[in-house]
């Protein structure tokens, strides 16, 4: 996230998934300087292929408040908020993050 956000519009911090069967495409752009970034990462992903955007400031700021080095992003659609959920949960705690979608264009 932090390679990609480098390029990332500072007005929005777009920042765009593509899921795929066991594969996310992230990327951002900043079409005012002609710059752009992408990355592919392995993940554990099943279901209908997603495209989603988020602030990726915004998903940086919950991603480094987790413990973990892992956690589980749950989404239904686009349109809908995806939960994000640490995988190792502290003693007596049940955290539980929720980042609404940005409007992407394709």
């Amino acid at each position: 996230m932090r390679r990609i956000l480098v390029v990332a519009d500072k007005a929005t911090s777009l920042v765009k998934f593509t899921f795929d069967f066991n594969k996310v495409h992230i990327t951002a752009e900043n079409l005012n300087y002609s710059l752009s970034a992408e990355e592919e990462l392995v993940c554990q992903y099943e279901g209908m292929n997603i495209k989603i955007g988020f602030k990726g400031t915004d998903l940086l700021d919950l991603i480094n408040n987790l413990d973990g080095r892992e956690f589980t992003l749950k989404l239904s659609d686009a349109s809908r908020a995806g939960l994000i959920l640490p995988d190792e949960q502290q003693a007596n705690t049940d955290l539980l993050m929720l980042l609404m979608p940005l409007l992407i264009n394709n």
